[in-house]
């Protein structure tokens, strides 16, 4: 259930940062984009072979609406269509948002008795902070 649910939020901070790589000209902006990118995309990979190794699909069975740190329709859509330093703002709150809720996420697996999903959780956990303290570096909080 774990990874059919973090599979789409995934997908949407991969969106997410798609937004940043058209929309800010901020090199720190950009480089935090291409890195989020870069893993989870990697990790949809692995979550998704995982699942299809067990023989199980990709969907949750539900709307992610609501999920811990999705950005709602609306929200993706001012994203989408802001320009510049207003952009980058959204991007780095929207984004620091949408990580917190995958640290929530996370605390499901965290003890799971496979060791590599608890590795998974770790490695998630590591990375997510590490970003939302450059986020928020960046925002200067």
């Amino acid at each position: 259930m774990f990874l059919q649910m973090m599979i789409p939020h995934h997908a949407q901070a991969v969106v997410i940062s798609d937004y940043a790589l058209t929309n800010s000209k901020n090199e720190q902006v950009l480089k935090i984009a291409k890195q989020i990118k870069s893993d989870q995309a990697g990790e949809i990979t692995q979550m998704t072979k995982w699942l299809t190794d067990d023989g199980l699909g990709t969907d949750p069975g539900h709307s992610m609406a609501g999920m811990a740190g999705m950005l709602s329709d609306s929200q993706l859509n001012t994203l989408k269509t802001s320009k510049g330093a207003s952009f980058d703002k959204l991007f780095l709150n929207n984004m620091i948002e949408h990580h917190q809720g995958a640290l929530q996420m996370v605390g499901m697996i965290e003890n799971s008795k496979v060791a590599a999903l608890r590795d998974f959780a770790r490695a998630i956990s590591t990375a997510q902070q590490a970003e939302i303290d450059q986020m928020q570096k960046l925002l200067g909080n």
